[in-house]
């Protein structure tokens, strides 16, 4: 096999959960470069709308707009998917988080990002993976977080969501593997995007932050395309239950 080959995504279909986000609309750029078609699925239409201009000097793009909340919308998707061929490949980008004390939470801050982060994905993941069963072959791709095992201030409901995601990759990829579906997780630190830059930018959050990343920077979306490409694609055939951790060296610590 030529090692472009490897990466070859043509005639594959993806489905990419929270699509209009940044890393949502990174991984759907690296996915149609690769020759994949692509549905994004997010809860703003503005946010879509958005997302498809951007992309189109990429490759054309199929939006819907859907809560992973909700499961008339999910069914929905199942049967766009399914008119074209069926789902070869899912991200889930979806998420959410509240910065806030451990001491000033509520059971409702963490009933939302649960419901997101956590059963939001569960959903749309049982739902969309039976067109994966049924065509004997298919790739999951969970967004976890540095989070997922290490403590991080302020963000321990966010940190408990991630946690249960990754538990869910890796028993998921237990039970998937007789079907030929693969799950895997990329696991970020500390990601320039706009949901994060107010937080990662301030001058006390830099000092404290950038030093314990060998790297010196905090990531950017594109610093996540190789892993997107790499598990989306028969490169990762052998590899299923992975977490593969992305944080510029913060963990090795």
């Amino acid at each position: 096999m030529q090692g472009h080959d490897l990466f070859s995504l043509t005639g594959r279909l993806a489905v990419i959960g929270g699509g209009a986000g940044s890393i949502g609309r990174s991984a759907a750029d690296v996915l149609l470069r690769l020759g994949a078609r692509v549905v994004l699925f997010d809860i703003t239409e503005d946010g879509l709308t958005s997302a498809a201009a951007e992309l189109a000097p990429v490759g054309q793009v199929t939006t819907l707009c859907g809560d992973t909340r909700k499961k008339a919308d999910i069914d929905r998707l199942a049967d766009l998917t399914k008119s074209m061929g069926g789902v070869d490949i899912l991200v889930n980008s979806v998420g959410v988080q509240r910065r806030m004390p451990l001491l000033e939470a509520t059971p409702d801050d963490l009933d939302f990002i649960w419901s997101v982060n956590v059963a939001g994905v569960f959903a749309l993941t049982q739902t969309l993976i039976r067109q994966m069963v049924d065509k004997g072959y298919g790739k999951v791709i969970n967004l976890c977080s540095i989070g997922s095992f290490v403590g991080l201030d302020q963000k321990t409901m966010y940190a408990i969501s991630k946690g249960g995601l990754l538990q869910y990759t890796r028993s998921a990829a237990v039970e998937l593997a007789r079907f030929g579906v693969r799950v895997n997780a990329l696991a970020p630190g500390y990601v320039d995007t706009a949901m994060t830059a107010s937080w990662i930018h301030t001058p006390e959050h830099e000092a404290e932050y950038l030093p314990r990343i060998p790297l010196g920077r905090y990531a950017t979306v594109d610093d996540l395309k190789g892993t997107f490409a790499f598990l989306a694609s028969s490169a990762s055939d052998y590899i299923t239950g992975q977490m593969i951790v992305i944080d510029g060296g913060w963990t090795i610590w």
